[in-house]
């Protein structure tokens, strides 16, 4: 699988090719501009990997509080 900096690399060099090809920035301007957007957006840009990463944390929070639920639920019965 592709790090997130093989990812980002790529991506940069697609947007930079795309200004110079279709809307004719020279080279310079297009690194320029692609730069600039990879280093403002990317560290903001959440992965797939960091989406799964996050869902497997919720997954475990919530079986978390079904336990501690259920032994709230069996100490609110024993009290009846």
């Amino acid at each position: 699988m592709a790090t997130n900096k093989a990812v980002h690399a790529y991506d940069t060099l697609s947007i930079a090719r795309k200004l110079q090809k279709d809307y004719a920035f020279s080279e310079k301007q297009a690194e320029g501009i692609a730069r600039t957007i990879h280093q403002h957006l990317a560290p903001n840009v959440a992965t797939k990997d960091d989406l799964a990463e996050l869902r497997g944390e919720i997954s475990e929070l919530r079986a978390e509080m079904r336990s501690e639920f259920a032994k709230i639920h069996n100490k609110i019965d024993n009290l009846n």
